[in-house]
């Protein structure tokens, strides 16, 4: 019989509820004990420490091109690819037929309609393949970078919520000492508490933020979920402030013959005009005549359109490229100005010149101040790297 220590068998029976807890989670690993023939206990097993790694927004892009994301752009291309080898099969299929036909004088013809269609099919495909693959992976770009950036926003949120409730509580620890002092009244320590619950509340808001950002970069990066991602990239005023001249006129007019919109767009009415001219014999109150003429002639209006929506497009990213210059100029200024009001109101109470509640009320003012400071900086980032994304081919594949 073999002797079995009690704490081992307790220790052994701990360890198997850890694992057993644990099981299904994505992220953290738990030690596991077993207990060898002379009854003792060995480790099989260490507990994983997230892992931790410093990413540029650079690092982040090859990440990115390792990751799941890239995978599924791989098999859309691959789509593509078989469509477009599809209508080419068409085409050649249609050549073939005609030639048999010819060789062994056969009196017929085929149908020239799809012949034409199949080949504006293939046409089209084979022009905008290579250009769709590069649309896609510059939208996954565009996600990566939004989320490595947000992430980063949410931290210094974070820092700024800590700072707010390191004030709230020194501010309520002052407050005491008056009351203690009997030159404040109970209230004003109520009041006091009071602000430091609500800088309390909107941490821990941010902490959810900030949890959430963390592991949507970590996801879409294909790292594990707790992996701990400092980043190297800053947001800075430097790279968004800066004087860029950027003619609009002649962005607009390069974008109406690369965007993939406007290609697509012209494709359509294409193909709708070739169906329509193979019912131009049929009486023109007929069903399948109207049907045709009305798919026509919607494509048509399609196509018309497509600069103008093309125009709005940009000129919006545009303005709110140029107009987010001047919001996160006035935004700095704000948190500069709230900041100082906060200075000063907390040395008026401290000489007895104000009330709690005006301490807390520039205190909240200064901490939405530069919360909307670190949110115009990110709007800005953002909305440069999307105006300069939309000009040319733009980042939305065309149907093939």
């Amino acid at each position: 019989m073999v002797n079995i220590n009690k704490k081992k068998i307790l220790g052994l029976s701990l360890a198997i509820t850890m694992s057993l807890g644990s099981l299904g989670s994505p992220v953290f690993a738990t030690e596991i004990a077993t207990l060898s023939a002379d009854g003792n206990t060995k480790k099989v097993a260490e507990k994983n420490e997230p892992q931790i790694i410093k990413l540029s927004i650079e690092d982040a892009y090859k990440k990115m091109d390792k990751g799941l994301d890239m995978e599924l752009i791989k098999i859309r291309t691959l789509q593509d690819q078989g469509i477009s080898n599809k209508y080419s099969e068409s085409v050649d299929k249609f050549k073939k037929t005609k030639a048999f036909y010819k060789d062994n004088n056969i009196m017929a013809v085929v149908d020239s309609t799809a012949e034409n269609v199949m080949k504006a099919k293939e046409k089209f495909a084979e022009s905008v393949f290579k250009d769709n693959e590069e649309a896609r992976i510059k939208k996954l770009h565009r996600d990566v970078f939004e989320k490595y950036f947000k992430l980063q926003n949410m931290e210094y949120s974070y820092k700024v919520a800590t700072d707010n409730l390191a004030l709230a509580k020194q501010t309520f620890k002052n407050t005491k000492l008056k009351f203690q002092v009997g030159s404040v009244s109970k209230m004003a320590v109520m009041s006091a508490e009071k602000g430091v619950n609500s800088a309390l509340n909107n941490l821990e808001k941010i902490k959810i933020g900030l949890s959430q950002a963390k592991m949507s970069l970590n996801l879409t990066l294909g790292l594990p979920l707790d992996t701990v991602v400092i980043l190297t990239s800053n947001l800075t005023e430097k790279d968004t402030l800066n004087d860029i001249e950027i003619d609009f006129k002649k962005e607009y007019e390069k974008s109406l013959k690369e965007n993939l919109g406007i290609k697509e767009a012209k494709h359509l009415c294409n193909i709708s005009e070739i169906n329509f001219h193979n019912y131009e014999a049929y009486p023109i109150y007929s069903g399948s005549y109207l049907q045709a003429k009305a798919q026509f002639l919607s494509s048509k209006l399609n196509m018309k359109t497509s600069p103008q929506r093309l125009y709005m497009s940009l000129k919006y990213k545009y303005d709110n490229f140029i107009n987010g210059q001047n919001s996160l100029k006035r935004a700095k200024e704000d948190s500069k100005n709230a900041s100082e009001m906060a200075r000063l109101v907390q040395l008026q109470y401290k000489e007895g010149m104000t009330t709690i509640d005006k301490v807390n009320e520039t205190n909240l003012n200064s901490y939405m101040a530069h919360i909307k400071y670190g949110e115009a900086l990110l709007n800005l980032k953002l909305a440069k790297e999307d105006w300069f994304l939309s000009i040319g081919k733009g980042i939305e594949p065309a149907t093939i």
